[in-house]
């Protein structure tokens, strides 16, 4: 897995400097230019929370609610943590559809 790059200078973004972007107001540090993701990497983001949604309705009938927020929590943490692999930046705004 590996991190995003610059469209423009090539600077290796850091896991703590993608980790809560907004895309078009993130600004690589070193050549201060617009970054803004590509169609292709938000919608592989948002495939990868897919499969946990149905988690909740599934864990309860199983779990108290107690381990069910639990297991949730320690999901979302791990998702976020993977989030920023899955980022490609590109030097203007694409329409997602």
């Amino acid at each position: 897995m590996k991190l995003p790059d610059c469209w423009s200078c090539g600077y290796n973004f850091k896991w703590r400097e993608v980790i809560f972007f907004i895309s078009g107001r993130k600004k690589c540090p070193n050549c201060f230019n617009k970054q803004y993701t590509t169609t292709k990497s938000v919608r592989k983001m948002s495939l990868w929370g897919l499969p946990f949604s149905p988690l909740p309705w599934i864990l309860t009938s199983f779990l108290s609610w107690v381990w069910t927020w639990g297991i949730l929590l320690i999901v979302f943490v791990i998702y976020l943590a993977l989030m920023p692999f899955q980022a490609e930046f590109t030097h203007e705004q694409e329409p997602l559809f």
